[in-house]
């Protein structure tokens, strides 16, 4: 299970808590890189497995260009608005959260699904919050 950290995530925060633990069926920065659309200018991946690092490794000092929120909103699978708020949080600037740390989590396109769909969602989550429950008042 993926444990968020409290409060607001960091752009850092937001990479670790996507990709997991690979060792217990995470993703490496080698499939989040796989992701990431290809610059028509350069031809690579952007953002390549390098500048993923970076971001997860060193203190972001200046808030990315809008292709690089926009690639790393397709890379991360999770709305532009959830990058920029990430970026916030990492250059210390104060965000008036506007959703949980799940919903940050959630992928583009799910205000597309149906309402069976939905529920069976709201169904599962609810058995993991009562789960959850049980699990921490033992």
């Amino acid at each position: 299970m993926v444990e968020l950290p409290p409060g607001d995530l960091s752009l850092a925060d937001l990479i670790r808590v996507i990709k997991g633990d690979p060792a217990k069926g995470g993703l490496r920065y080698e499939d989040l890189e796989a992701r990431s659309p290809i610059d028509p200018n350069t031809g690579k991946r952007s953002p390549g497995l390098k500048r993923l690092e970076q971001f997860v490794n060193k203190p972001m000092k200046s808030f990315p260009d809008p292709q690089t929120i926009k690639n790393l909103s397709i890379t991360l699978r999770v709305s532009e608005q959830v990058i920029v708020d990430a970026c916030c949080v990492s250059l210390g600037i104060k965000v008036n959260r506007r959703h949980s740390r799940l919903e940050m989590l959630l992928p583009p396109g799910v205000d597309d699904l149906d309402d069976a769909a939905i529920s069976a969602f709201v169904a599962l989550l609810g058995q993991q919050v009562a789960a959850n429950k049980r699990i921490t008042s033992t």
